[in-house]
């Protein structure tokens, strides 16, 4: 652990350190757990029926893989997470979670447009909840030298 003449140089340190941690540990749970949001709470709304099957990619390029997830720094203390999953040029991302778009007419999700599943609200409440992104924050900053409680 580096010695500091100041304040703000120890301020300036926790603050990269916390950045490092935003961009590592908190994005990888984040992801982990939109990815699971998607799987456990989205997908089950709409359930394929044998006369009109629907096979998932699931995390095999599908919209829960974490593959499709990328994220953004828009500064030091902020990330954004987006799901990129696209269909050639059709971001089914963007489709799944406002439910707007949907073009195959033989689907009964087509005849109940629009139908969100809003996979991004969703996960912000469980994190909410489960304070999983809080936990991943304090166990980067430890892993980096610094205690947090």
């Amino acid at each position: 652990m580096p010695t500091f003449n100041s304040l703000n140089e120890l301020q300036k340190y926790i603050e990269s350190q916390a950045s490092k941690v935003l961009k590592n540990e908190v994005a990888q749970t984040v992801t982990q757990e939109m990815s699971e949001t998607i799987k456990e709470v989205e997908y089950p709304k709409y359930v394929s029926h044998a006369e009109n099957p629907y096979i998932r990619q699931m995390d095999d390029g599908g919209l829960s893989d974490v593959r499709n997830m990328q994220v953004e720094v828009i500064d030091d203390n902020t990330i954004s997470i987006t799901n990129e999953r696209m269909d050639g040029t059709t971001d089914v991302a963007q489709i799944f979670a406002t439910g707007i778009g949907y073009t195959w007419k033989n689907s009964e999700i087509y005849s109940m447009q629009p139908f969100p599943r809003n996979f991004y609200a969703d996960t912000v409440e469980r994190l909410l909840k489960n304070q999983k992104h809080v936990e991943a924050f304090k166990q980067g900053m430890t892993r980096l030298g610094l205690n947090v409680k």
